[in-house]
């Protein structure tokens, strides 16, 4: 048995937020914290007890819709929804927009619980954001002034990078050091998928 689902829908004309619309200068952020799905999944395979919040966020993931609305208020550049992984999701704008993310690790948006899971897991809290899978949050980019008006309508955004001229290559800023981001995480149709 196969069983195929298709969504359609509509976007007002001039609307649509595409991934090939980041400018040099932008902000990269995000909505809310990233990597609570994967470390859910983690903890419902491991069997462990607690956590709801990751649990959660693994079993009832909410779409961003009426952020996605307000992204289109605020001039959103581009945008992706953070499915796949923030590493997969950030190198698809990248490459699409032909410029450049620099991304500073430091920034991304964690929960605590997460942090605790990953801890007792033995495992990095930022492996859970950067290519873990199912968060549904938004990675975003968009002036440094719209990002400012964005956060007066919205207080669960952060920034997290900024967009310079470039090729399509994704960097990983850690304590100074930047080194490439591959698109690591969920891939469909790969020999692993």
């Amino acid at each position: 048995m196969v069983i195929t689902v298709a969504a359609f829908g509509e976007v007002e004309a001039g609307k649509a937020v595409r991934r090939s619309g980041a400018q040099a200068g932008d902000i990269v952020a995000v909505s809310h914290t990233l990597g609570d799905s994967g470390a859910g999944l983690d903890v419902f395979l491991h069997g462990a007890d607690g956590f709801s919040r990751l649990k959660k966020a693994h079993a009832l993931p909410e779409p961003q819709i009426e952020l996605g609305r307000l992204l289109v208020k605020h001039r959103c550049h581009s945008l992706n929804d953070i499915s796949d992984g923030l590493a997969s999701e950030s190198n698809e704008i990248a490459k699409a927009s032909r410029v450049d993310l620099i991304l500073q690790k430091e920034r991304i948006p964690l929960s605590d619980e997460l942090r605790h899971w990953a801890k007792l897991a033995g495992k990095d809290p930022y492996a859970y954001a950067l290519t873990g899978g199912e968060d549904y949050e938004l990675v975003f980019t968009l002036r440094p002034d719209d990002f400012a008006a964005l956060q007066r309508d919205c207080d669960y955004v952060t920034p997290i990078g900024t967009v310079e001229t470039g090729k399509g290559t994704v960097w990983l800023e850690t304590d100074g050091v930047h080194n490439v981001l591959p698109p690591v995480g969920w891939t469909h149709f790969s020999e692993e998928a």
